[in-house]
């Protein structure tokens, strides 16, 4: 009974920390970068419960661990800054903990699944993460030949590389690459 338990509080965290990191990264990279006239883009509940967490994180001094959060997070494509990755990890590692305790009953409470259930929170984030960055990669490979492809083509017929990216990322369809190759262009405009 107790195997369940924990089996559902850990499907619980595991989609409560996939909402935090919201499916269509490219379109929200598009978003980002594409000049917005006023418009403000709505975000999940969840990620502004972190935009609200997050300034607490800014009084850590861990300058090496926020540069391979930050790598990381731009690897995975991901919205989130630093500091919201912490809060989440935060999050993660109070929630799981007390909702453990919350289905079993204060008198049956076991301390070795608190602390474990603390542990799987710190770890939890970071294992999405690197689901994400390893899908993206992926994507990127997968991408590869066909827009070296149409590069070259482009190039070839006499167009200057940043008119064949900007080309290429007018024509293509959105993945991670293109997306890489927009902000790219972005940057050099």
């Amino acid at each position: 009974m107790q195997y369940l338990i924990l089996l559902i509080i850990f499907a619980a965290v595991f989609f409560l920390t996939l909402q935090f990191f919201p499916k269509g990264t490219e379109k929200l990279i598009r978003e980002r970068l594409a000049p917005q006239a006023g418009r403000e883009k709505k975000k999940s509940p969840g990620v502004r419960l972190l935009r609200v967490l997050a300034p607490i994180n800014k009084l850590l001094k861990l300058k090496a661990l926020r540069e391979k959060i930050k790598t990381s997070l731009t690897s995975a494509g991901s919205s989130l800054t630093v500091n919201e990755f912490l809060a989440l990890k935060e999050l993660c590692i109070i929630f799981l903990p007390a909702i453990y305790v919350i289905f079993v009953g204060l008198p049956e409470v076991q301390p070795v699944w608190v602390v474990g259930l603390a542990g799987l929170g710190f770890v939890l984030p970071e294992l999405r993460l690197k689901q994400r960055i390893n899908a993206r990669h992926s994507a990127i490979a997968k991408a590869l030949p066909n827009v070296i492809d149409l590069l070259n083509l482009t190039v070839g017929a006499g167009l200057d590389f940043m008119v064949a990216v900007k080309k290429m990322v007018e024509r293509s369809e959105p993945n991670p690459l293109v997306e890489e190759l927009h902000q790219v262009w972005q940057e050099t405009k």
